[in-house]
């Protein structure tokens, strides 16, 4: 696998230079997903999003050549703020390494996800028209990765992370598959405005999205798209296609209600209201949070407790404690938090930065509240540029507004995917307000 890995390497590089841009995405999509999520290595010896980041910084200079206007400031407020976060992120860094509050090797480690905004500038200096049939490549990727999904069901197991899902497996008492298409959630939306389907083709399409999302079982998920639906209907100018459209949802609710009522009966159904009652009568003790309520309230006392952190250590506030690693010696002698995702591989069998519960944990630990602040506002900006949209880009909005909700029930800023789907969708959105088209697509 790691030659194949090198291979798509060299072919993203010399197609970027080439101007082959199309290719270039494609080996780019590739690296991120662990080769289209075909590489089904146990052994991690190649982590493909670190080489995107060198691909960045390497090929970063070639595009300011080429078109040195992508870099400027008054293009728009997608690239204001893209300049604010990696400005904010390399002041983070710089202060960590200067004040030793983690060595430079160790916070290197840390900000290398959200360097990979640099690529933004890769991304927004290739055409609109490579975009269109990137778009349509990328929707045959999905549909072999889609048919590949549902092959895992009959015990075929052909895509990466198979077997990454026994929690869930453990208490719905079947074999629960999460590794669904990297892009299955956009295509969800896509398939409601897409100029280049039918509407056949479009039922389809969201009908079997949809269902991938449901046989995940995961709550976060399948309400967070809930949601994003009902934003969408909200927003739908077309009176009759929005009725048609709030039929569908009003019976997808009850749908939802089976995948989702199943796992929650099975935890002991505790509803929300009791979670925050749970997590704030136990706020000097938040301990018995962790051994005695629901995952909400886990996910909420665990949040509470770093913000409590920040509060008792009022220096920390506004910019928080710096890049800090994990499994740094730094972070293992600071911070003794009750409450953290379990990981049997960390030192105290948790861990005290990182979470794949809930993302703004490590955001508010490490950024403090301007951090919080910098990071929402990727998301405003996203749903604020893409609802001005006539084109397909409008599913952008519903999109990220659902984003929102999973952001509190999922690891988002950390994983090096859905930051890339950001920061490329940022791009494509850019683009086209850069050339002032709309995509055909």
């Amino acid at each position: 696998m790691l030659v194949l890995y090198i291979i798509l390497v060299a072919i993203a590089f010399l197609s970027f230079c080439s101007r082959k841009y199309i290719v270039f995405l494609i080996c780019y999509l590739g690296l991120m997903t662990k080769l289209f999520l075909l590489d089904t290595s146990e052994v991690i010896t190649f982590r493909g999003e670190d080489i995107c980041v060198f691909l960045n910084f390497a090929l970063l200079p070639i595009a300011i050549f080429r078109n040195n206007k992508i870099l400027d400031w008054n293009n728009g407020r997608i690239w204001k703020w893209v300049y604010v976060y990696i400005a904010f992120i390399l002041l983070e860094f710089v202060l960590t390494v200067i004040t030793g509050a983690d060595s430079f090797l160790y916070s290197l480690k840390v900000v290398r996800v959200p360097l990979m905004m640099v690529g933004y500038f890769l991304f927004v200096s290739i055409p609109l028209k490579d975009y269109e049939k990137f778009l349509r490549i990328l929707f045959a990727i999905t549909i072999i990765q889609t048919f590949l999904f549902f092959l895992q069901y009959l015990g075929i197991n052909l895509l990466a992370d198979a077997l990454t899902n026994e929690s869930n497996s453990d208490i719905l008492g079947i074999d629960v598959k999460m590794n669904i298409p990297t892009f299955a959630f956009f295509f969800i939306f896509y398939a409601l405005k897409a100029r280049s389907l039918q509407e056949r083709s479009k039922i389809l399409l969201f009908t079997v999205m949809m269902l991938i999302v449901f046989l995940t079982y995961a709550r976060g998920w399948i309400l967070s798209i809930i949601l994003g639906l009902a934003y969408y209907i909200v927003k739908l100018g077309n009176k009759k296609r929005k009725l048609i459209l709030l039929f569908s949802l009003i019976l997808l609710i009850p749908i939802s209600t089976i995948f989702i009522g199943k796992k929650t009966s099975e935890q002991g159904g505790v509803s929300t209201s009791g979670d925050l009652i749970g997590v704030f009568s136990n706020i000097n003790n938040l301990s018995n949070v962790d051994e005695g309520n629901g995952t909400f309230s886990f996910r909420i006392a665990m949040l509470t407790e770093r913000v409590l952190y920040l509060a008792e250590n009022p220096r920390y506030l506004l910019t928080g404690v710096g890049t800090m690693h994990e499994d740094s010696p730094s972070t293992l002698s600071r911070f003794r938090f009750y409450i953290g995702t379990r990981n049997d591989e960390r030192y105290y069998g948790r861990c005290l930065i990182e979470s794949g519960d809930i993302t703004w944990v490590p955001i508010v630990l490490r950024y403090g509240l301007i951090g919080v602040f910098i990071h929402a506002m990727l998301f405003v900006i996203m749903i604020g540029e893409a609802k001005k949209r006539k084109d397909v880009l409008f599913v952008l909005a519903p999109l990220y507004f659902s984003l929102v909700f999973f952001s509190f029930d999922g690891a988002f800023f950390e994983m090096p995917v859905f930051f890339y789907q950001l920061i490329l969708f940022l791009a494509l959105m850019s683009r086209a307000i850069y050339e002032n088209k709309e995509l055909s697509i």
